[in-house]
């Protein structure tokens, strides 16, 4: 297992799209994150990108803090909204989202 140090990553306001979102998740799979802040404010995700990152959380027992905001996410069928307590449930510790 590869472990990371970064704390606290702001890449608001990148486009990084629901693709680029993927690849952040597959980085949280595969490290033992210790993010405790996570910025993703204005980076073009969709409601695809957010269920990515709902998934991915379940692994990183220490964030704190997510921003999501001014991203596409409108009400769509697509997305489980009951991954979000599921992830709430595994991550104790977030305490805004």
């Amino acid at each position: 297992m590869i472990y990371s140090d970064l704390l606290e990553l702001n890449i608001s306001g990148n486009p990084l799209g629901d693709a680029g979102i993927k690849v952040l998740t597959d980085a949280f799979y595969q490290t033992k994150s210790r993010v405790t802040n996570l910025d993703l404010g204005r980076c073009k995700m969709t409601v695809s990108g957010l269920s990515a990152l709902m998934d991915s959380l379940k692994f990183n027992q220490r964030l704190q803090l997510l921003t999501v905001d001014e991203n596409f996410l409108g009400v769509s069928k697509r997305l489980n909204y009951s991954s979000i307590p599921q992830c709430l449930w595994y991550n104790k510790h977030l305490v805004r989202f």
